[in-house]
């Protein structure tokens, strides 16, 4: 599967940057590198305070589309926000920041940080990946679809209220790629396309980091029969099998 950024460079315009700045993060992000900006936004970005558990960052869309750039659906996958944590200062991109001036700068990347291509980077993150991507690419081959990958929260946020910009970036973005099925990975990503009323077109489970309970209520809810079945392969099944119910 192939990365598309052209999506992303929309987005990035809401949060002031120019397109040179634009040019070089996406130039950064498709070399499978994080990379850092300045703030230069002010809805929940210029204004959170940042902790060792949760560091500025900004996620910016990804639709990835089949090796033979042939498809006939379009599928969008909605999480939450692009948590960070005090280890994403370590990585090259960003250790020439100072302590002190780290409030001023963003973390910037893709969700789930599948550009990221470097084993140290991913070391050093400890990023877990492989239930993305295994998810994304099966998507693309069993629906012949291209997948748009996006957050609620561009950034991540001082809470959990997604507000007017979060709304109407959203429903921007969800009319641009037009999407045939809109999977919502979280009760946060539920929430959202609700608030954005196009609920008909939604499915919904578990984010794959969520408790155990929690997937087996939502199998039990869903006449799904991997209970207590908690691996990456099940989870991914369960998925799949939620989508071709609405797709096909």
């Amino acid at each position: 599967m192939i990365a598309d950024y052209s999506q992303s460079i929309r987005v990035l315009k809401h949060f002031g940057y120019t397109e040179n700045e634009i040019d070089s993060i996406i130039t950064a992000i498709e070399s499978g590198k994080f990379t850092c900006m300045l703030k230069k936004h002010g809805h929940g970005v210029s204004n959170r305070k940042e902790t060792a558990r949760s560091v500025n960052g900004i996620d910016i869309p990804t639709m990835w589309i089949p090796d033979t750039y042939a498809y006939q659906k379009t599928i969008l996958l909605l999480a939450q926000d692009p948590l960070r944590n005090a280890n994403y200062w370590n990585i090259n991109e960003s250790n020439h920041i100072s302590q002190e001036n780290r409030k001023e700068y963003v973390i910037i990347g893709t969700p789930y940080a599948l550009h990221v291509t470097d084993n140290t980077t991913k070391s050093k993150l400890r990023l877990n990946v492989g239930i993305y991507c295994e998810l994304i690419g099966l998507l693309i081959s069993q629906f012949n679809c291209r997948v748009y990958c996006t957050d609620i929260f561009k950034y991540y946020p001082n809470n959990k209220l997604i507000t007017t910009f979060d709304k109407d970036l959203l429903i921007e973005e969800i009319n641009a790629i037009n999407p045939d099925v809109c999977v919502c990975m979280g009760k946060l990503a539920k929430k959202a396309i609700e608030v954005c009323e196009i609920a008909n077109k939604a499915v919904y489970s578990p984010h794959p980091r969520a408790w155990p309970r929690s997937w087996d209520k939502w199998r039990l809810e869903n006449n799904m029969s991997e209970l207590s079945d908690y691996s990456a392969r099940a989870k991914i099944e369960n998925i799949l099998t939620l989508v071709k119910r609405i797709i096909e």
